[in-house]
């Protein structure tokens, strides 16, 4: 099953007007611009998973605001052959899987990310530590002008750091550890 996040323009709205914020407002806290708030409010722009926990962190609330509820087991177990994707749209240029599961109070979120060629890159911003090894293909990771070009079974390792690009010639797939959690 794949889910598609449909619901983040009008959840992310409700949120901000139950807190009494502006767009304005919101996008000063969050480092991002108003129109590009409004876009998402109205579904014509489509944020990253990295910038909608941002959004989520100012607003008060878990990213998993944003996304469709969950049981919460036990145990959780993931099969080579499950198909649960998280995608944000469905021509989106990335998909994730997560692999953690909701238990209360985690301390971080593991993503399998695959990214799909794009001629820019995907710009990020986040707050909190990241942890990548990628699994197969090639990313370069772009810190302003510092470039890290890496391979499969090599790692990066960083905390927050203003916005970041990830670029890829073809389909590369990383296993990323998020800390703090984005989905509680």
């Amino acid at each position: 099953m794949d889910w598609i996040l449909t619901n983040i323009g009008p959840r992310l709205k409700e949120l901000r007007k139950n807190r009494g914020l502006t767009l304005a407002e919101l996008g000063t806290s969050a480092a991002c611009s108003e129109g590009f708030l409004s876009g998402i409010e109205n579904g014509s722009i489509i944020p990253s998973i990295s910038a909608l926990s941002v959004i989520a962190a100012v607003l008060g609330a878990d990213v998993s605001a944003f996304f469709p509820e969950e049981e919460k087991p036990a145990v959780v177990v993931h099969r080579a052959n499950d198909v649960n994707r998280l995608m944000i749209s469905s021509d989106s240029a990335e998909s994730y899987k997560i692999l953690s599961s909701r238990f209360d109070n985690p301390s971080y979120t593991a993503l399998r990310h695959v990214l799909f060629q794009t001629e820019n890159g995907g710009t990020y911003l986040h707050y909190g530590e990241r942890f990548a090894v990628i699994l197969r293909g090639q990313v370069t990771v772009l810190f302003g002008q510092k470039e890290y070009h890496l391979g499969p079974g090599e790692c990066i390792h960083y905390s927050p750091h203003p916005d970041h690009k990830l670029i890829v010639d073809s389909e590369t797939e990383l296993l990323w550890l998020v800390s703090p959690a984005l989905i509680r």
